[in-house]
């Protein structure tokens, strides 16, 4: 079986102590109807894409949901936002067969393995 697999990651900040990567994989079928499930729903709140940023400071893609005009979004524009979030993670509990992975790496060790491996 062939998988797909989307994945991002984060450093804290400087890059000094750790590295996350995490995200998702599954078969070709599985993406195919969940992206269908995922557009329809952007499609219903007048999103091109989901960024979890965005979505927070209700700005990008969100930016339509500010109608207060005010320099920061209000509670009610925040949960509105936050509401697009739960039906997409929603999307998810609809198709089993996408699976979460993550890993987490100090820094330090990542480095140090590198170090030995150039020294070669």
């Amino acid at each position: 079986m062939v998988y797909h697999s989307f994945l991002d990651d984060s450093k804290d900040k400087g890059a000094q102590r750790i590295m996350v990567s995490a995200g998702f994989y599954a078969g070709r079928g599985d993406w195919e109807s969940f992206r269908i499930d995922w557009k329809k729903i952007l499609n219903t709140h007048g999103l091109e894409y989901f960024k979890s940023s965005e979505c927070d400071c209700v700005n990008g893609q969100f930016q339509h949901f500010r109608k207060s005009g005010k320099l920061y979004p209000t509670q009610k524009e925040k949960d509105k936002a936050r509401e697009v979030r739960v039906e997409l993670q929603s999307v998810l509990s609809h198709h089993p067969a996408i699976r979460g992975i993550g890993v987490a790496v100090q820094l330090e060790d990542y480095r140090r393995i590198g170090a030995l491996s150039r020294s070669e």
